[in-house]
Parts: C-alpha cells; structure tokens; sequence
C-alpha cells in the first residue's frame, strides 16, 4: 500500500497499479477484507490519473459502500470520499462531488487529519464554484490559501491540485488582492522544492511530466510566463510538457 501510494505521487502509475493489485490478492489470501477495501479505493485513484474515469468511480463507490456497510472508520472513509470527490469533479457531477468532499473534510477534521481536510476543501471549493454558490466557493477558497501560507504544503498528498483549484477560484471571483498567478507561482514554487528532494533523474522527471496534478500546474505556469522551459531552484532545466491547459468550464 504504501509503496503504491509513493508511486502514485510520483506520477509512476502503472508500478502504482501493480502495487495495488499485488496488495489486493496478499489482502485476500490473508482474509484482510479492510485492507482490501483500502487498496480498492487507493487504485481507484490510480485508474483515474490513468485515464479511466469509469473503472475508477466503480472501484471508489465499491469501496465506499463496503466501508460503510462493515465498520466505520472514518478517516478510511474520509480519504475514500476524498478521491471519489475528485473523480466526480473531473466527470462535473460537481452536486455529488461536493457532498463527498464537504463529508471528507468533516472527517479528516475529526481525525485530526487537518492537512487532508484542506486538501479536500480545496477542489470542494472549484466544485461550489462551478454550482454557482460563489460566496461559499470564495470563503472555503481564503481559508484553503489562508492554511497554505501559515503551515505550507506539510502532510499535504498532492499539493499542485491544492494550488490550481484555488487559482481557479481566485480567477473567477477573488477574493481581492490575490490573482490567480500569485496562486500558480506560489504552487510552481513549491513544485520546485519537493522536485529538488527527488536525487533520481528518471524518478525526478516522472514526478513533473508523468504526475497529473504536477503536470496541470506546470502547463499553467507555462501559461503566465510563456517561457520554454522552467528551472528548478538547484538549476537543473525542466522540460514543460507540451499539454493543452486543463480547464473548467463554470
């Protein structure tokens, strides 16, 4: 699980995928039905940055319903809920997406889980946006920003999708006196830090072409700066992606 979990952020998905499916058929020879469970949500995730929105919401809503029907643990269903929600944002079911993301903050802040509470809050946050409830998506937006600049990205998963959710926001209806490339600069910056921390080259470009949310956040700060290419902090270029700018239409 845990190795999976690694590969995943680095953007390594079919090794997360055989992680998963390898702790999946261990879990069951040992008769780990929790276990099971927990890996069948975390692959859900992985089939979605893989592409396959269908399989990943079958696996998530799978897991969920198992979760709720043999025992409640609620930070398993926290994180359960968490990237059902962002699956369903991705497939604009933005009114279901909503709830899930709203019960795992809720949750995650029960848990004491804070970091993974803001981390939810925040593609909460585009999902009320893109409903139309403007006032909540702006409050949840300055909070999430609010966290970010007092604690930074520490025990957050994935901090690129932080960032560019809230600069959508940001670019639609504020709040005054930030922008939405303060936002995604803020987010390259940290990009750049973590990508530092990577000593290996394959693994390192992995985490910045491959990863999905690290890939969105490049392609849009190649938006603002119009540069080629961009440079990590140690000085090592990075070749940006040529990716079309992931959008929402609200």
């Amino acid at each position: 699980m845990s190795a999976g979990f690694d590969y995943a952020r680095l953007g390594c998905y079919a090794d997360a995928r055989a992680m998963y499916e390898r702790g999946m058929a261990l879990a069951e020879t040992l008769g780990a039905q929790f276990l099971q469970t927990n890996l069948r949500y975390d692959l859900s995730y992985v089939l979605w940055c893989s592409g396959d929105r269908d399989g990943a919401r079958f696996l998530g809503e799978s897991a969920l319903q198992e979760l709720r029907a043999t025992g409640y643990r609620p930070l398993a269903v926290a994180t359960c809920l968490a990237y059902l929600g962002m699956i369903l944002e991705d497939m604009a079911d933005y009114s279901v997406a909503a709830d899930y993301l709203a019960e795992s903050r809720i949750l995650a802040n029960q848990g004491g889980l804070h970091a993974s509470a803001i981390e939810a809050q925040a593609v909460e946050a585009r999902c009320l946006l893109a409903l139309g409830r403007e006032a909540e998506a702006r409050q949840a937006a300055a909070e999430v920003w609010a966290h970010l600049r007092a604690h930074g990205t520490v025990a957050i998963d994935f901090p690129s999708r932080v960032y560019a959710c809230i600069a959508d926001v940001v670019a639609a209806i504020g709040p005054p006196g930030l922008t939405a490339q303060e936002v995604v600069e803020a987010g390259y910056s940290e990009l750049m830090r973590q990508a530092d921390l990577i000593c290996d080259p394959l693994l390192r470009r992995s985490f910045l072409e491959n990863e999905v949310s690290n890939q969105d956040l490049i392609a849009r700060c190649k938006s603002l700066s119009d540069c080629p290419t961009l440079t990590s902090r140690s000085g090592r270029s990075q070749t940006v992606p040529s990716r079309q700018l992931f959008t929402h239409s609200f």
